[in-house]
């Protein structure tokens, strides 16, 4: 028995196997609807995500008559971590752009905590040993502290 074509095949079947970012959806969401996903996606309860973010039930009524948009919601609801993801890569040239502007700034100390934000990020700590601002934590006991044996493994 032959199998139907993806275009042919129901919305949310289509979608199986597919990357969350492969979906074209993605590109013509509006602001308010990856808001009200962002909240979906903890909630998993369409009017509890929407009251969240200060939405009305008509509109959730007029997002679940885009069949497009209910079969993002199922999809979100399936992989909210995978969804999470995505939505931070998207905002990843937004948060460059802030912190070039950071850099720019007049506050030596805004700039200088800049540089060291990107540097961190970038793995530039200087040397292949502990990066600059991690400490190493070690407890030792050897000796008795306030009266108390050791202990043993």
């Amino acid at each position: 028995m032959s199998r139907r074509s993806e275009k042919t095949k129901h919305p949310a079947l289509a979608l199986q196997g597919k990357s969350i970012e492969q979906d074209p959806l993605w590109d013509t969401l509006l602001e308010e609807q990856q808001r009200f996903l962002a909240s979906y996606a903890a909630t998993r309860d369409a009017y509890s995500a929407a009251r969240n973010i200060g939405l009305s039930q008509t509109w959730i009524a007029e997002q679940l008559e885009n069949a497009s948009f209910h079969v993002l919601m199922d999809a979100v609801s399936a992989s909210p971590v995978e969804f999470g993801t995505h939505i931070i890569k998207s905002m990843v040239p937004m948060s460059v752009l802030k912190l070039n502007d950071l850099i720019n700034s007049k506050s030596e100390k805004v700039v200088l905590d800049a540089i060291k934000h990107l540097h961190n990020v970038a793995k530039m700590t200087g040397n292949d040993a502990l990066s600059t601002g991690q400490q190493l934590n070690v407890q030792v006991n050897m000796f008795p502290m306030n009266g108390h044996a050791p202990q043993t493994d």
